[in-house]
């Protein structure tokens, strides 16, 4: 993923200037990190992506700022001001807040949650931008380190207030289990809603021995029997298939206007 590539980038960065510590290891782990990214995107993510025609950077279309790398760089040079909003209303504020924002007194935490903090908020998906379920995985990590980092290293509340001490560690027990069992922690999954109503009716109007292209968040529900095939332009345009569509629930990895096109043309 590209995404993990920044992620160690920016952690190698951090490592170098504010653990001052094995400063050609950061610097080697930075290098390859961002090697990788360039390679990842211009190469693995394109030759994956030959089957599905909508293609860009963000097939999903998740961010408002550009489709592909360069035009989302554009866009977010020239929009200073919305990008600084979106930042600022994205979710990992709710996660920051937990710690008491405490964690980014570290500026290893400060510096490798910038690439997480960054790419959810400006996400047009409300689940990215407010880091619900796994999403938030990205963050955590660091808030954690970055809140014990600066607990163990501030002798003077240990010496000076020792209950507030005592308040702020005992905080990070309660803050733990927050993060973990609220309804958008990392291991919390909500009830699936994606179901189309009366599934179950207008499956019994399909062949069961016949193909099926399916619709990527509809594929869980029609069971391991049938003969499902993955949603794509050369799968619908076999006539044999059957094809299974919903412009009502979550299009990824194609946009809904392309669900539709489908939809429309299929009539």
């Amino acid at each position: 993923k590209e995404d993990g590539a920044l992620i160690t980038a920016f952690g190698a960065f951090a490592y170098l200037f504010g653990q001052n510590k094995k400063p050609k290891f950061a610097m080697s782990l930075f290098i390859l990190s961002a090697i990788y990214f360039v390679i990842n995107v211009k190469l693995f993510m394109p030759s994956q992506a030959q089957n599905i025609d909508t293609y860009t950077f963000s097939p999903a279309s998740p961010f408002k700022y550009g489709k592909t790398l360069n035009e989302l760089i554009i866009g977010i040079i020239t929009h200073p001001i919305e990008v600084l909003i979106d930042i600022l209303k994205g979710g990992w504020l709710k996660f920051a807040l937990m710690f008491l924002l405490l964690p980014f007194y570290s500026l290893f935490a400060l510096f490798s949650s910038i690439p997480a903090i960054f790419i959810h908020s400006i996400s047009t998906r409300e689940v990215i931008q407010e880091m619900s379920i796994y999403y938030s995985a990205t963050l955590l990590p660091f808030l954690y380190i970055g809140y014990t980092t600066v607990l163990a290293k501030n002798e003077q509340i240990k010496k000076i207030k020792p209950r507030l001490n005592l308040v702020l560690q005992f905080s990070f027990i309660i803050v733990f289990f927050i993060t973990i069992f609220n309804g958008t922690a990392y291991l919390r999954y909500p009830t699936p809603e994606n179901r189309p109503k009366n599934f179950q009716v207008i499956f019994k109007k399909l062949d069961p021995h016949q193909p099926m292209c399916v619709q990527n968040h509809i594929f869980p529900h029609i069971g391991y029997p049938q003969k499902a095939l993955p949603l794509k332009q050369s799968c619908i345009d076999n006539k044999t298939n059957q094809i299974i569509l919903n412009a009502d629930i979550n299009s990824y990895p194609y946009s809904n206007e392309k669900i539709n096109k489908w939809i429309t043309t299929l009539k």
